[in-house]
């Protein structure tokens, strides 16, 4: 018997076991793992909060799981946190070794990063990309009218279901305020108004999900692989970055909107939902295949 979203609230860590680690970042790990009872395969991501400078992010991250409910973002189904007794205990430290754990839904398919790389080309063709954009933008639209800033959109943070359906993932970077300042995100993602030192609002998940469109038809995010200190400046001084060649213009109008350095001037997600691009391409496309 599968666990419905109803009951999953009764699911018990020590129910989880086959832990097999499926990925690994700076604020924790992923492992997908089987529910004993219900035999449901689930994701559980570990995060030590050992680090006291990791406790507002990490309590950014178990806010939006519990308050966020879409169909285009990954569904968190509890949270719990445990003493690690594993690891070893620094006793000068202020805190205790507490793991805090994650439980959600499994996606079989990978992340986008994890579909581009199986392919032959490492691109997704521009209908596809209009289609996942169209999704991401359904979610963000819905994220951000609660008042809560991503900070990390990339292909590395956007899943497909078993069932095709595009999930926006990880929100160990995201602001529960709809304004800003903490440099949070990835470089190559990140806005010009984040590394201006800005007060910033959630148009800066607009300007990664352009820069996660080009990473898409390119194979790599603009300015890769330079070194962080030239991409840094190269953001600051230059902002919007070249345009992949041979584009349709339709994409390219898309792109320059999601980059324009202005963020007033900036789109919102509502208003790029009704972008030409996103309304005609994306018809072609009923489900990203692999």
């Amino acid at each position: 018997m599968i666990v419905s979203v109803n009951s999953v609230e009764e699911l018990d860590v020590r129910d989880i076991f086959n832990m097999d680690q499926i990925n690994s970042g700076a604020l924790g790990k992923v492992y997908k793992c089987t529910h004993r009872k219900s035999q449901q395969i689930l994701a559980i991501k570990l995060i030590s909060l050992s680090s006291s400078k990791l406790l507002n992010v990490t309590y950014s991250e178990i806010l939006a799981c519990r308050l966020l409910r879409h169909q285009n973002i990954i569904q968190n189904y509890k949270q719990y946190i445990y003493e690690d007794y594993s690891s070893t205990n620094d006793y000068d430290s202020e805190l205790p070794n507490y793991t805090l754990c994650l439980l959600m839904e499994y996606c079989e398919q990978g992340s986008l990063w994890d579909i581009r790389h199986k392919r032959q080309s490492k691109r997704l063709t521009e209908h596809e990309i209009a289609f996942v954009c169209r999704e991401v933008l359904k979610g963000l639209e819905y994220i951000h009218s609660m008042g809560i800033i991503h900070r990390d959109i990339k292909a590395q943070n956007i899943f497909l279901s078993n069932d095709g359906i595009v999930k926006i993932a990880d929100f160990g970077s995201s602001s529960l305020h709809s304004r800003a300042s903490l440099k949070l995100g990835t470089l190559y993602w990140m806005a010009p108004e984040v590394l201006h030192d800005q007060i910033y609002n959630s148009k800066v998940d607009i300007w990664s999900l352009g820069i996660m469109a080009i990473e898409l038809i390119d194979g790599r995010p603009p300015w890769f692989p330079l070194g962080q200190r030239k991409v840094v400046e190269l953001i600051r001084t230059v902002g919007t970055p070249p345009i992949p060649l041979n584009i349709s213009l339709d994409f390219e109008n898309f792109l320059r909107d999601c980059l324009k350095v202005n963020p007033v001037e900036r789109p919102s997600a509502t208003d790029l939902l009704s972008h030409h691009f996103i309304k005609e391409f994306s018809l072609a496309i009923e489900k990203l295949q692999l």
